[in-house]
């Protein structure tokens, strides 16, 4: 339960830093960056699993969570790009 209290904490701080909301983000698709940024966030400084940020953000499968994250190890594109520099600031 603390797990999840924490990852609770964060993805309100990453939604408040991108400036959307939970429904917004649930409503986005599977492949929307922001959607993927925010899965990327919360999975890479929380110990909650791929289940939840699934659950949470309404990505479907949980392999859409595998796929964000990966999309964001090393983004290829400058959407992805600018919202990892955004996030990574937020996280300092």
């Amino acid at each position: 339960m603390h797990d999840e209290y924490a990852a609770e904490k964060l993805l309100k701080e990453v939604l408040a830093r991108l400036q959307t909301t939970l429904e917004t983000i649930q409503r986005n698709r599977q492949n929307d960056p922001r959607k993927q940024a925010v899965a990327w966030y919360v999975k890479g400084r929380t110990v909650v699993g791929d289940e939840w940020i699934c659950r949470r953000l309404e990505m479907g499968s949980r392999s859409n969570v595998s796929r964000a994250v990966n999309a964001f190890r090393v983004p290829e594109d400058g959407v992805r790009r600018g919202l990892k520099t955004l996030l990574h600031v937020c996280a300092d």
